[in-house]
């Protein structure tokens, strides 16, 4: 047992490392011992570190208690406590001799900022032309800026802490502004002038699915500035709820305030004085009838253009082209009760109530008739169906052709066996441009013909100029297609 104690007693190389490792570690990681400067001393050789450390210690006790003894690189083993003035406060250590391995066991390596920069971008994955302009900017700047830099990216975006939300049952909406989404397009655009000064503004509302296991959706008010050259549509609010806001008045009711004190004051961009129009809502059946308090698109008193009631034929169809309009006056006074829900919050604004509601282009003809059509020539009835060996060749001359298609439009033609996939983008693609080359060959010469009227009412009326010039022809033009229908 005697013999045991007294190894026990013993302290090995071994153990005398272990102990300079643990006092070099705690120097270290006490907050009150800071290293201030050091210098590698190259007489020394390779593997030594010649350390001129200044010590701040609350007490010599304190010092003395941590009995650090430092290794001289050889056999020899120097203790710190004699080198130590006992006044305490800012004193300065011995140059020691200290064994570069022991140092940076403890100690990570501080890599160079080039290393540490390298190593984040592989890390994190950083694409190569963001980097690019990082570096770029890093090589402008001083290493004075470096120092105010922050340490969050929120800091430095300025990011809002909270977000300011209202709550419109059963959801909440947050506003981030009609005047600050012109001010952010204009900057973006390099605008700092307009010839124009009147900033001319349509606007979109639109529910947005955002999960498939539950009604999670978005609500976005989304403007666009119309007549000024790669304008991009910005968010003015937003709402996210379980379902859609019970209230439209409430969810549109920060929209409509802020868009009245615009119309009246107006707005300032870089000194100059502009002006704010609201030209109008751009929305879906659905979405129009909401936000305008009228009857649903499947309702008998539905029309949003005329006071036409509806016949049921297996749906609701209005036959009578040539019925009495709705008109801002009476839409406002309410003299076509069957049309109104209720009364909206958007009649506060200095706009036409019919006028500013234009019909839904994509949902009508692209997703509406014109894909119809194609159904009915693949499925219909005996009358208008064209067979397989039609359709096929359809289909093969279509993929043909997607090859030649410019990069002008947004997809290419796809087969009719897909038809189902068909995005608006597509069946307007085929009714406005594929659509008559195509069908010429392969369509009976009766179908053709009914499908060219269809082809050139609507060309016309997407037409800027031809619009105003042969409107009342494309008219005649889609009421003959439908009579035929």
């Amino acid at each position: 047992m005697s013999y045991r104690r007294q190894r026990s007693d013993l302290v090995g190389p071994r153990q005398k490392r272990r102990n300079v490792s643990e006092a070099v570690r705690d120097s270290y990681m006490t907050t009150d011992v800071h290293l201030t400067s050091y210098e590698v001393d190259h007489s020394a050789g390779e593997n030594h570190l010649a350390v001129v450390s200044r010590v701040k210690l609350n007490t010599v006790e304190d010092l003395q208690s941590e009995r650090s003894n430092f290794y001289d690189g050889e056999t020899n083993w120097v203790s710190s406590d004699s080198d130590v003035d006992n006044d305490g406060g800012l004193e300065t250590l011995s140059t020691t001799l200290l064994d570069e391995k022991l140092i940076f066991r403890q100690t990570k390596t501080i890599s160079s900022f080039r290393e540490q920069l390298a190593s984040w971008v592989v890390d994190c994955q950083v694409n190569q032309s963001y980097v690019d302009k990082l570096l770029f900017i890093l090589k402008t700047i001083s290493e004075s800026h470096l120092l105010d830099l922050p340490e969050t990216c929120r800091s430095l975006l300025h990011t809002f802490r909270k977000t300011p939300l209202k709550i419109v049952d059963p959801g909440h909406y947050h506003h981030l502004g009609i005047a600050n989404g012109i001010l952010q397009m204009l900057f973006k655009l390099k605008i700092i002038n307009l010839s124009n000064p009147t900033i001319k503004l349509i606007v979109n509302v639109d529910g947005i699915p955002i999960a498939k296991s539950s009604g999670s959706q978005f609500w976005p008010i989304l403007g666009l500035i119309v007549d000024i050259l790669n304008s991009k549509p910005f968010l003015i609010g937003i709402y996210h709820g379980h379902s859609k806001p019970k209230n439209a008045n409430l969810f549109l009711e920060d929209f409509v305030n802020e868009m009245l004190q615009l119309t009246e004051s107006g707005l300032v961009s870089n000194g100059q004085n502009l002006k704010i129009a609201l030209l109008g809502f751009v929305c879906d059946a659905p979405a129009r009838a909401y936000i305008s308090a009228t009857k649903s698109h499947s309702g008998y008193s539905s029309c949003s253009k005329c006071i036409e009631e509806g016949d049921w034929e297996e749906k609701v169809v209005f036959l009578n082209e040539n019925a009495p309009l709705h008109s801002d006056a009476t839409f406002r006074k309410r003299e076509h009760e069957d049309h109104n829900t209720g009364k909206t919050i958007l009649e506060r604004l200095p706009i036409d109530m019919v006028q500013s509601f234009p019909l839904d282009y994509m949902h009508l003809v692209c997703l509406g008739i014109m894909h119809k059509l194609l159904w009915a020539w693949i499925r219909g009835s005996l009358k208008c169906r064209i067979g397989l060996r039609s359709v096929n060749k359809i289909s093969n001359f279509l993929l043909v052709i997607s090859s030649y298609i410019p990069a002008d439009f947004a997809r290419k033609p796809r087969s009719l066996c897909e038809l189902a996939r068909w995005k608006a983008t597509k069946l307007r693609q085929f009714l406005l441009y594929t659509g008559p080359v195509v069908l010429k060959p392969i369509l009976p010469k009766p179908l053709y013909l009914h499908f060219l009227l269809l082809h050139t009412g609507i060309k016309i009326l997407t037409h800027k100029l031809l619009s105003q010039q042969f409107n009342d022809y494309a008219k005649q033009l889609l009421v003959q297609n439908l009579a035929v229908i």
